[in-house]
């Protein structure tokens, strides 16, 4: 049965789901970002969701108006802790975990036959989407990140090295070789012990 917390997340406006990615509270929805010292103090993309939201506003797209002020209030919330959103990869970041809460939300929605809402939902998973296209961040999935493992894997590889200390530093030169891009922690993982196993089978 579909928690009272996910299905209220499409019962509020945007902004109040925010803040976690899946639809418990105590599961946090991680990616990996990279970004250097020299960064800004603001993301440069928050620019232009400003303008879109401009846009929005004389064109009375509501559902654009409220993933963006949605988008708009995590950055400014995050503007207040240690960890604010200074690169466009960290704002994407927080854009896909947003979304990600949007999909939890839609899923259990359809679970208890609740069809306004996940359609609902769709709508807005879409609209992220076209966000996250329009920052031009870009976000790696297994095409793109098989082959970096690969080669990190050949390059690092001992026999008889333990199968876990191996997998942290081939994810470590990884998100090196990645810096300033997406990607979930989650695939990374798995394409680097599935890397592993086949070299261990050479």
């Amino acid at each position: 049965m579909a928690s009272r917390f996910s299905l209220q997340l499409l019962r509020r406006p945007a902004q109040h789901y925010t803040t976690r990615c899946r639809a418990s509270p105590s599961i946090p929805c991680r990616f990996y970002a990279t970004a250097d010292s020299s960064a800004p103090t603001s993301a440069p993309f928050m620019a232009t969701l400003k303008t879109e939201l401009k846009t929005a506003m004389r064109n009375k797209d509501t559902l654009r108006l409220t993933v963006l002020r949605a988008i708009m209030s995590h950055n400014l919330n995050a503007s207040k802790t240690k960890t604010p959103l200074r690169t466009d990869a960290d704002l994407v970041l927080a854009i896909m975990r947003m979304r990600r809460a949007v999909e939890d939300a839609r899923a259990e929605a359809k679970q208890v036959g609740r069809e306004d809402l996940a359609t609902k939902a769709d709508e807005e998973v879409k609209m992220y989407e076209d966000i996250e296209k329009l920052s031009g961040v870009e976000v790696l999935g297994a095409p793109e990140l098989e082959p970096i493992v690969r080669t990190q894997v050949d390059a690092l590889y001992e026999p008889g090295a333990k199968t876990n200390v191996l997998v942290g530093k081939v994810m470590g030169k990884v998100k090196a070789a990645t810096a300033g891009k997406i990607f979930e922690p989650q695939l990374l993982s798995s394409l680097v012990k599935k890397a592993i196993q086949e070299r261990e089978e050479q």
